[in-house]
């Protein structure tokens, strides 16, 4: 199965977004910087104490420094073609955050669901709402970790949630047959990929969620 691990285009344009503003507010601290110049050149005329004139340009100048550093200061991210480049900090997060979230359009539960009025009782509201608790605690945890966790910590979040699959398919096993059974398999890489895994080192090539599935 072939999985699409490029970014949606919003996140795209998010990226350029904030990209854009950082470089703007650095422009204008430039500006700024400039026009301080200006100033302590006319106060020169006014033959201050240049200590007097070190001390305003230190108080000025060095917190604008400090603070344009500490917005443009990010993390490495990696685009679909493969190019190593650096993001703010935060919106490397963000768009960490905005992958996983992503997954949840690929959720096959409310089409579970629909299977009910066909004759497959077990495909219950609250059946239905089990599965989808337990993705939205995965997706949820993973996101809480951060991009930048260790593998190791992520693994066990998905370890957590396959064994919650696997009570659910021990109380009735009628609920994940061939047809759920590739949905749930399907929906653990996508969510694997967002996450920064690859589903290939899981499972003997077969995913992650093989390294413990009962079903």
């Amino acid at each position: 199965m072939n999985f699409d691990e490029s970014e949606s285009w919003p996140v795209y344009l998010h990226i350029v977004h904030k990209i854009a503003i950082n470089w703007l507010n650095y422009l204008l601290r430039v500006c700024i910087i400039a026009y301080i110049s200006l100033i302590m050149y006319y106060l020169k005329s006014f033959k201050l104490p240049a200590q007097t004139i070190k001390v305003f340009a230190l108080l000025t100048i060095i917190p604008l420094l400090c603070n344009c550093s500490s917005n443009t200061t990010g993390v490495k991210i990696k685009t679909a073609t493969g190019h190593v480049t650096s993001a703010p900090k935060s919106l490397a997060n963000i768009t960490y955050g905005k992958k996983l979230q992503s997954c949840k359009a690929g959720y096959p539960f409310a089409r579970w669901r629909e299977a009910f009025d066909q004759g497959f009782e077990q495909y219950t509201e609250e059946n239905c709402g089990r599965f989808k608790a337990v993705f939205d605690r995965l997706i949820s945890d993973l996101t809480k970790l951060g991009e930048q966790s260790p593998s190791t910590d992520k693994v066990e979040v998905f370890k957590r949630a396959v064994l919650l699959l696997n009570n659910i398919n021990a109380e009735d096993s009628s609920l994940i047959e061939t047809g759920e059974r590739e949905d749930l398999c399907a929906l653990v890489d996508q969510i694997t990929i967002a996450c920064g895994l690859n589903p290939k080192d899981f499972g003997g090539g077969e995913g992650i969620a093989s390294e413990w599935r009962e079903w």
